[in-house]
């Protein structure tokens, strides 16, 4: 199954007043992040559109300071017609410590592909 890495900067926009990283930017990083594996096996009529989310459980194990950079893995762990199952993992990259995780269930919305006759 595929699995896609990426490394991003925790900028102010991101961070809470306590100059951590948000819980909300965390979630929104992780449904952003989740979603990308799913384009490595679309096509039309099979998750093309990327799907919604129907759950998004995240679980939040340490903080992340303003300006750090950090590691997000989302491994697509199962698919099917209509449902889809990414798991996510972000560490940061200074210390590689495990700072979240979260389990993404997508249910697929492409519309049926029309017969060409």
């Amino acid at each position: 199954m595929p699995t896609v890495v990426h490394r991003m900067k925790v900028l102010p926009s991101n961070c809470n007043t306590a100059g951590n990283l948000h819980g909300g930017a965390t979630a929104t990083i992780f449904d952003d992040s989740t979603t990308i594996p799913l384009a490595l096996v679309s096509k039309p009529g099979f998750w093309q559109m990327g799907g919604v989310s129907r759950t998004l459980d995240c679980v939040y194990l340490a903080g992340v300071k303003c300006g750090e950079e950090i590691e997000i893995k989302a491994e697509l762990v199962g698919i099917g017609k209509r449902l889809a199952s990414i798991r996510g993992t972000m560490r940061r990259v200074s210390d590689g410590v495990v700072v979240a995780t979260c389990e993404h269930g997508k249910v697929n919305i492409d519309p049926p592909v029309q017969s060409k006759l």
